[in-house]
């Protein structure tokens, strides 16, 4: 009886470690704003697969070791899924972290009761055990560049040992074609910009400021080609004669102007006509949406080396006009 006690007590308290896991949710520094109408309408058709994002889990299995930094995980299950939909994956994350994830859910729209698109598993393959090491990351598409039509479900990839291996997985695609329509309207994202752009402050004692594209061409800036570097090319006020298309080759490039002063005089920008640039594209098969913010700077300054207490000058290493960028 004592033995049996034991043993279930041992069973007990190892099934609450198990249990304990991930015991905070992340949560936004301030409440979301008042989005202008028809913002995010919660679901996205991919071609006949209408898909929705559930934020909201229960908790179906802990492991406190194993994994990176060996903190174990917290693996979970979509919970208040809506009607109709069903759900696609499971959600897991490193236990170093508060809850933070979502993962997608399902609704077959085709009407086609002879061809559909979701079907109930038949059977299970065990393909892991929590008793070997294993690592575990977020399941993503392999091409998730501009116009990349995969859709991850928020799923995860759990490996055993620590080999290079990848697994070989199906992730969703987007069957629409056109991923601009997933997008936030002119207006969304205006509103977006204007609530999450990020505040820039300058050092008072920074030499090199910021500028427009547009200030920079019109101030003398040149362009070289490297077939005949000794002859470079005063660029056109709106950029017209700059290369267009292709790849980069690294036969061109930009530079200051030659003069003494006026170089002097662009290095330093120019704060009161700078410009903030964004680039707004369609991610992971259009269910997200990449701001990326750009400042342009015409120079970043020399490069210097800090030894102790002194920091020395590089000379012209590092003379370069920049581009900065702040993704969001």
């Amino acid at each position: 009886m004592v033995e049996s006690s034991n043993r279930l007590s041992s069973y007990s308290s190892r099934r609450r470690r198990e249990l304990a896991g991930i015991e905070t949710a992340f949560k936004l520094p301030s409440p979301l704003p008042n989005w202008p109408q028809g913002f995010a309408s919660g679901t996205i058709d991919l071609g006949g697969l209408q898909v929705s994002q559930v934020t909201t889990f229960k908790k179906i299995w802990s492991a406190n070791e194993g994994g990176p930094g060996n903190g174990g995980a917290t693996f979970y299950d979509a919970d208040s899924i809506p009607e109709g939909f069903s759900g696609l994956g499971f959600y897991a994350q490193p236990n170093n972290m508060p809850l933070f994830g979502h993962v997608l859910v399902g609704k077959d729209v085709t009407n086609d009761p002879l061809n559909p698109i979701l079907k109930s598993p038949v059977d299970y393959t065990l393909v892991w055990s929590s008793v070997t090491q294993y690592q575990e990351r977020c399941s993503r598409p392999t091409n998730r560049g501009v116009g990349a039509m995969g859709a991850t479900i928020g799923g995860f990839v759990v490996q055993t040992g620590t080999g290079g291996n990848t697994l070989s997985i199906t992730c969703l695609k987007n069957l629409k074609g056109s991923l601009v329509n997933s997008m936030p309207n002119l207006n969304q994202i205006e509103t977006l910009i204007q609530i999450y752009s990020p505040v820039a402050h300058f050092h008072p004692n920074e030499p090199y400021l910021p500028s427009s594209v547009d200030w920079f061409f019109q101030n003398g800036a040149l362009l070289y080609h490297k077939v005949d570097e000794s002859n470079p090319s005063p660029i056109d006020h709106n950029g017209s004669n700059l290369p267009q298309g292709g790849s980069n080759d690294d036969t061109y490039w930009l530079d200051l102007p030659i003069d003494g002063s006026s170089k002097q005089r662009v290095k330093k920008g120019e704060l009161q006509d700078a410009s903030a640039y964004f680039h707004v594209k369609p991610m992971y098969g259009g269910l997200l949406t990449d701001i990326a913010i750009w400042l342009f700077y015409p120079f970043n300054g020399a490069s210097r080396a800090k030894v102790e207490f002194i920091n020395i000058s590089l000379g012209n290493i590092g003379e370069v006009w920049a581009i900065g960028n702040m993704s969001h």
